[in-house]
């Protein structure tokens, strides 16, 4: 059998030499696109514009905006029960198709002391990360037309939630599994689409 296995191995190592051959191509490539994302925002608050936290589509990361050379979706300092606040925020991929997705996270929530009214009602949270804030601020997010109001027919994506439950809050605005809620296909190059979103 040793004789034989011995033989067969030959052979094959024979035949092996008539069916080994090397072609190469050299210099193949693959180049990204490119995208140009731009953002824009149209605020307002208990009904008036907000200057400060409305911009037209610009690049967020270039150090330049409307309020301290930041761009700022909410800066609102004296907020008391009964406010509320509506965005459209605009999105534009320039030229490329693309997906997206829209992500929020919470990244402070401190209280800054303790005013009268709170203490008297017995209120004794106080510092970093102790703040109650962001469980009373409300959000409602849909798929606007760019008029800033919330119309009938119009895709609510989120109902209310609450700015705490918001934290690690994620959305694909255009997915190819088909749950993207602006778009199941990618977002169309330089055309603008809008999110829709309110706080009380």
């Amino acid at each position: 059998l040793s004789v034989i296995a011995v033989v067969a191995v030959i052979a094959v190592g024979g035949t092996i030499a008539y069916f080994n051959d090397t072609e190469t191509s050299s210099n193949n490539s693959f180049t990204a696109g490119a995208i140009d994302l731009k953002v824009g925002n149209n605020s307002y608050y208990n009904g008036q514009s907000s200057g400060n936290t409305t911009w037209s589509l610009a690049d967020l990361d270039n150090g330049q905006g409307p309020e301290n050379g930041k761009y700022l979706f909410f800066n609102f300092s004296d907020i008391k029960p009964g406010d509320w606040g509506e965005d459209t925020i605009a999105v534009n991929v320039n030229d490329n198709k693309a997906w997206s997705c829209m992500d929020f996270n919470l990244f402070n929530a401190d209280d800054n002391g303790l005013v009268e009214p709170e203490e008297a009602a017995g209120d004794t949270t106080d510092g970093p990360g102790r703040g109650e804030l962001q469980n009373q601020i409300h959000f409602v997010w849909w798929a606007d037309d760019g008029d800033n109001v919330l119309e009938q027919g119009e895709k609510v994506f989120q109902e209310p939630i609450s700015l705490a439950d918001l934290n690690a809050f994620s959305i694909p605005l255009a997915d190819s599994s088909g749950n993207g809620v602006l778009s199941s296909a990618p977002l169309t190059g330089s055309q603008t689409y809008y999110i829709g979103k309110a706080w009380c």
